[in-house]
């Protein structure tokens, strides 16, 4: 994809095909874009599953940035799967959280070069780590919830730490703006927020809903036990399998 070099929208990342690049490096700057040029949709978004369906990736990433939608987790997630794929780079997503309500997270999982999968975040922006930012891998995520020690594990920060949230330009923004609001003209508005208060936001409404059907659940890396859904592929079902299995 070329569009960060024509100028169809800003400074989109020139993936390298997959093995010629430093996955993981390819991976931060793709989930940085999304952060930095998606509007977060609070309640009008591009449905992603027919628009994939029906039109090019190219074309609907223009409308993004263009604001003339927002994307929800579950689109961004597609979105960076599908960009990620288009160059060789073996991505899947997973939904995780409360099937029936609104706590609930998607992320994407991209294989990197020694064949580990590590999550990237394009809405919160940041990967699955330790302390010391190196990356951690689903495998040995999985290992270490087993073992009672998920809170060894972080989701660590890429970029800046705010992101636009589009919204009902009627309604009262849902989360504290850290910038004016701009009125677009379908009726909704844009502005800024502090990402790492969506985040608290986000995964705190999953980890209140996650304790209280399992006493486990320590930390926020716990909650991916409950994963809804994946993307479908056999070795995302496997992956998601173990992670519903994992008891203490």
């Amino acid at each position: 994809m070329n569009a960060g070099r024509n100028g169809e929208y800003p400074d989109f990342p020139s993936l390298a095909p997959y093995h010629q690049h430093n996955v993981h490096a390819e991976m931060c700057n793709l989930t940085t874009w999304f952060v930095k040029n998606v509007a977060f949709s609070w309640d009008y978004a591009v449905d992603h599953e027919p628009a994939l369906a029906s039109r090019p990736l190219e074309d609907i990433l223009k409308e993004l940035t263009q604001l003339k939608y927002g994307a929800t987790c579950g689109a961004l997630a597609a979105f960076m799967r599908a960009a990620a794929k288009r160059q060789g780079y073996d991505a899947i997503a997973m939904n995780f959280g409360n099937g029936r309500g609104p706590e609930s997270h998607v992320l994407v999982l991209v294989r990197s070069g020694t064949g580990e999968r590590i999550f990237y975040d394009p809405t919160l922006g940041c990967y699955s780590g330790k302390a010391d930012r190196v990356p951690v891998s689903i495998r040995e995520t999985i290992e270490l919830m087993r073992q009672g020690r998920g809170g060894e594990l972080r989701w660590v920060d890429l970029g800046p730490r705010s992101r636009p949230l589009m919204y009902r330009a009627e309604s009262s923004p849902p989360l504290p703006l850290i910038s004016p609001a701009r009125q677009l003209e379908q009726g909704q508005s844009v502005a800024m927020v502090d990402l790492d208060l969506m985040a608290c936001f986000t995964w705190g409404g999953i980890w209140h809903w996650a304790r209280g059907r399992n006493a486990a659940v320590e930390c926020i890396f716990d909650c991916l036990r409950f994963t809804i859904s994946t993307s479908g592929e056999a070795e995302a079902e496997e992956l998601a399998e173990q992670l519903r299995g994992i008891n203490r």
